[in-house]
């Protein structure tokens, strides 16, 4: 029992000592959105290296959005600011690998009827300021979903894009507003995979024996 508990356990300390992972990192941003990020500059999985288990990946995301607004209704009018992006990784221009929503609701103003000059000042308008959101998720892909980063070339067929979308929040509804909108978008790929083990191959016994074999001859040689 004790042997079988130990042959387990070398097999288990071999596998681990063959699990290795690669890390690799890119990131865009800020910038003014909407925008699309080749990720040529990151390297798939080269196979000879081992077997890949699995990927995980990271994505981060944050915005800086600048809202303003101005009532144009003919009565008081609650505004909120919302600002909010989207921000993803695909594969192939449609496919979503991962995606975050960074999104944040600043305080609300309340603004008279239009005092019919449209400058989002006076007491009609106003001028949010700059809003900063920020988000962060992870999924793990495994199975299918590997073969697409196997190869010894690049990333060139993923990218990263950044959508704006906030919005004023209104209750009458006839506002009009200007939102401007920069994004930043970081992605961590670590490839999990097993090593391919060293095969250390023994010298034939032939060839041991033509070594015994010339030995002896030199031997032979110096005794005369």
């Amino acid at each position: 029992m004790k042997k079988q508990l130990l042959a387990l356990a070398l097999i288990a300390a071999a596998g681990a000592a063959n699990a290795d992972v690669i890390t690799q990192s890119d990131s865009f941003g800020f910038a003014t959105t909407n925008w699309t990020h080749t990720l040529g500059a990151l390297s798939q999985f080269d196979s000879t290296l081992g077997t890949l288990n699995s990927i995980q990946v990271t994505l981060y995301g944050s915005i800086n959005q600048t809202l303003s607004a101005e009532n144009l209704g003919g009565s008081a009018d609650n505004l909120t600011p919302v600002a909010g992006g989207t921000l993803r990784f695909r594969q192939g221009g449609t496919t979503v690998l991962n995606q975050v929503l960074p999104t944040t609701t600043g305080s609300t103003f309340a603004a008279t009827a239009f005092d019919l000059t449209d400058d989002k000042g006076g007491t009609s308008g106003v001028n949010f300021g700059t809003l900063f959101a920020e988000d962060t998720n992870v999924v793990t892909l495994t199975g299918s979903a590997l073969a697409a980063f196997i190869g010894t070339g690049t990333l060139s067929g993923f990218d990263l894009r950044a959508i704006g979308n906030g919005a004023i929040e209104s209750d009458n509804g006839n506002l009009s507003s200007i939102i401007q909108t920069e994004a930043l978008a970081r992605l961590d790929i670590v490839y999990d995979y097993t090593k391919t083990p060293t095969v250390t191959v023994p010298e034939p016994a032939s060839m041991a024996l033509v070594g015994l074999g010339m030995m002896g001859l030199a031997a032979v040689r110096r005794r005369k």
